[in-house]
């Protein structure tokens, strides 16, 4: 038990509920394993990218699929090799959208986009 008086299977109950509301769903470890569809390429993989691009294309239907994939290549890569550092970068990613790269759209026009990572209403209160 937390100093809360939660423990750790009630705040993954408690996050496990708020991502349903989200539309989320867990997955068993089979589903996402080395050589299954949108699975990973291995056990260390703490990312799935094709999982994340295609939430990101869902998420940001405005923006070309060559500049989500940009921009998560660019998430993706470390800038730092400290680990405190890096999960802040992540957070701030995921919490207040991605602002590393602009795009032109189809009638030639420069945006200066914030690529959403998660749905505004799962952020709200997070940051």
């Amino acid at each position: 038990m937390g100093i809360d008086g939660f423990s750790e299977a009630d705040w993954e109950i408690l996050a496990l509920e708020a991502l349903a509301e989200q539309g989320w769903e867990p997955l068993a470890g089979t589903a996402i394993a080395p050589g299954a569809d949108d699975g990973r390429a291995s056990w260390s993989d703490i990312v799935l990218p094709g999982r994340l691009l295609s939430a990101m294309r869902k998420l940001n239907p405005q923006v070309p699929g060559e500049y989500l994939q940009q921009a998560m290549a660019e998430l993706l890569s470390p800038k730092s090799q400290d680990a405190i550092t890096e999960n802040y970068r992540l957070h701030e990613a995921m919490v207040r959208g991605y602002r590393g790269i602009s795009y032109l759209d189809a009638n030639g026009q420069t945006h200066q986009a914030s690529f959403t990572t998660l749905p505004w209403s799962f952020t709200y209160g997070l940051s």
